[in-house]
């Protein structure tokens, strides 16, 4: 495999995927003129690494600068495989300086704490890494869905897609998949899912009592319903009925968390503690009345509220305690594992089980 030449400035390596979280190929890029030094941006994985070598032999080019978009190891994992040259990072390269004679710097953390992009205003082109997108954009009948954002701060996300849409970009280079041939487009499809994940995300947690984080990942499985969500027609937000076996996405439920921490910080929603299966909206009346025994709901409520509330600051203070660090790891494990979390949102530490609810306007 080799290089091939997408525009004047632009060529690319497409290295396949590999690793246990790669689903899809990674770019590498070549960015210079014929017969200068060139800047690659990002280098693939590290099983790539052969293939990568021998394709930047083949190319016959002297490199300035490697630059990566991000540390994840589908980007930074081939860098044992490039000329001993200087590697530039979001923490090594200031935003807006200058990366070669023709590249500036973008810092867009979002994805990822050190996400760079990279402005080629001689092409008016972004090279992005995951920074928009973390899985290929097939074509503009393909809207852009929740899923396609593997998140690791939502606001820092928002705002690095308002940064890139205003340089106006015409072409937009990616991580993974195909060039985006109307750039600004793509970032404002970006933008318009972050807005319409939001917004239904709060609709079902107004329609149902005590709904979990993976009963909204299941609702936004359904593609008919994102469809609709898009489109702004109007919707059933009922789960009733929602398939319990969906393939499961554990970028989608992560970015679902992500979106809830956000309705919450911004005192749209909060936590009811409620037992797993409590999906029902449950009225004053029916909290008061009493059952056999003398329980009421609100008994039955308060006492797994309790319960769940003393687990958490469990969790917490073993996470705060620096002296405990095996445990702290041996907790993130069992978590990771039970609940199939993604690396990226291990920090959260919140659970998919945990109900949800508005909060009454007074």
């Amino acid at each position: 495999m080799s290089f091939v030449q997408l525009t004047p400035l632009v060529a690319r390596l497409t290295v396949p995927a590999a690793g246990p979280y790669a689903r899809h190929a990674s770019n590498v890029y070549l960015v210079g003129a014929s017969g200068t030094d060139r800047v690659l941006v990002d280098t693939g994985n590290g099983a790539g690494a052969a293939r990568l070598g021998s394709a930047l032999a083949g190319a016959g080019v002297s490199l300035a600068a490697v630059v990566l978009t991000h540390a994840h190891g589908g980007h930074a994992g081939g860098l044992a495989a490039t000329p001993n040259t200087r590697t530039l990072t979001a923490r090594s390269v200031r935003d807006g300086a200058a990366v070669g004679p023709l590249l500036r710097a973008v810092h867009t953390p979002g994805h990822a704490a050190d996400a760079l992009s990279l402005w080629l205003a001689d092409e008016r082109a972004l090279l992005v890494g995951d920074a928009v997108s973390s899985t290929p954009f097939e074509s503009s009948t393909t809207p852009l869905h929740p899923r396609h954002q593997l998140l690791d701060d939502l606001p820092a996300y928002s705002r690095s897609l308002a940064n890139l849409a205003a340089l106006g970009p015409r072409l937009v280079f990616p991580g993974h998949g195909d060039v985006i041939s109307d750039g600004l487009d793509y970032i404002s499809q970006a933008q318009t899912c972050v807005k319409r994940t939001s917004s239904v995300i709060l609709s079902l947690v107004s329609h149902n009592h005590a709904i979990t984080a993976l009963d909204i990942t299941r609702y936004l499985l359904d593609d008919n319903k994102w469809a609709m969500a898009l489109s702004l027609s109007n919707q059933d937000f009922s789960i009733a009925g929602t398939s319990k076996t969906p393939q499961h996405s554990v970028v989608l439920e992560g970015t679902v968390k992500l979106h809830l921490l956000d309705l919450e910080k911004k005192g749209l929603i909060q936590r009811v503690y409620a037992a797993k299966n409590d999906t029902q909206n449950v009225s004053d009346a029916q909290r008061n009345m009493t059952g056999p025994g003398g329980l009421t709901f609100n008994t039955i409520f308060d006492a797994v509220k309790s319960s769940r509330q003393k687990d958490w600051e469990q969790h917490k203070d073993s996470s705060n305690d620096t002296n405990n660090n095996n445990n702290k790891n041996n907790d993130e494990q069992i978590f990771r594992v039970r609940e199939q979390v993604h690396p990226a949102h291990l920090r959260l530490g919140l659970s998919r089980d945990i109900g949800w609810t508005i909060v009454s306007k007074k």
